[in-house]
């Protein structure tokens, strides 16, 4: 945490290991150490981190201090840190999909930038990657003053009825920078009718990327075509069988169907996920992975 700069009036995870303790007592310094203000006063330890609501105060010589509640001589501090007025982006969404897109018919959709910080948010690159059916309508460079939002278009324009997977990448002036947002669609070509093809069999595809990453924000997708309407349940099982977690459940229309997921906060090792209809369920192995 050595001159860590932390967004004053954010929130931080304050982070520690449990070593024989039951409770702690956080508290916060902003002059090197000479005067604390607790955080509070009596903690689990168990819990191992606590979220800490960052003053709205601009200060260098910031210091973190856990000591036992019961026998406070027993304390640990952290590194000297930094609190600053800085900008903190937040995203409308997680990952950017269209969806089925028909040739020769452009479709848009928009990315919400919202400046949660106290600091105007500067944003000086845009950019698709790995992909030129993507372009940006109003991309960098612009800014966002704090407490506003921006809403960056995307058009998508398939050259052919194929899958498009790309990336968006977005370089600001806010902690963390650049961020990489996944962007995917499909494309079609219209029947006589206009309208979206239908899938002819269930079908689960394998999902994209594999293996997942959780420390790339662990976030995946995956992609099932439905011949009808039927209530439908997209269920994620470890090795032994046991379900761990329910992606999707309910009524699903005839069709390609794309879900976003994030298993950031489960278990590195190999998974099933499993698409079950009224008629029969399929089955497809991912691997998420540090």
């Amino acid at each position: 945490m050595w001159n860590e700069i932390v967004p004053a009036g954010a929130t931080y995870d304050i982070t520690w290991k449990q070593y024989c303790l039951n409770t702690v007592k956080i508290e916060y310094s902003t002059d090197g150490g000479s005067n604390w203000t607790e955080i509070t006063g009596s903690y689990s330890a168990a819990e191992g981190s606590y979220t800490w609501s960052v003053p709205s105060i601009d200060a260098d010589q910031c210091f973190i201090r856990l000591s036992d509640a019961d026998n406070p001589a027993t304390m640990g501090q952290s590194k000297q840190f930094k609190i600053k007025d800085l900008p903190v982006r937040k995203y409308s969404l997680e990952s950017i999909g269209f969806s089925w897109v028909a040739v020769g018919e452009p479709a848009t959709q928009m990315l919400g930038i919202e400046n949660t910080g106290r600091a105007q948010l500067e944003v000086s690159a845009t950019t698709i990657i790995n992909t030129t059916e993507v372009t940006l309508k109003n991309g960098a460079p612009f800014t966002v003053d704090a407490g506003q939002s921006y809403d960056l278009e995307l058009e998508y324009a398939p050259d052919e009825a194929t899958p498009m997977a790309g990336q968006l990448v977005i370089v600001h002036n806010a902690p963390g920078s650049p961020d990489t947002l996944d962007v995917f669609g499909e494309g079609y070509i219209t029947t006589s009718t206009g309208s979206v093809p239908q899938a002819l069999h269930l079908k689960l595809d394998q999902n994209y990327p594999n293996p997942v990453s959780i420390s790339r924000g662990g976030l995946t997708r995956v992609v099932f075509e439905l011949p009808g309407s039927e209530m439908t349940t997209v269920a994620l099982y470890n090795m032994l069988g046991q379900r761990v977690r329910t992606l999707y459940s309910g009524m699903r229309e005839a069709g390609r169907h794309t879900l976003s997921v994030r298993l950031s906060d489960l278990p590195t090792g190999m998974y099933l996920y499993r698409l079950t209809t009224d008629s029969r369920a399929v089955s497809r192995v991912l691997h998420l992975v540090r």
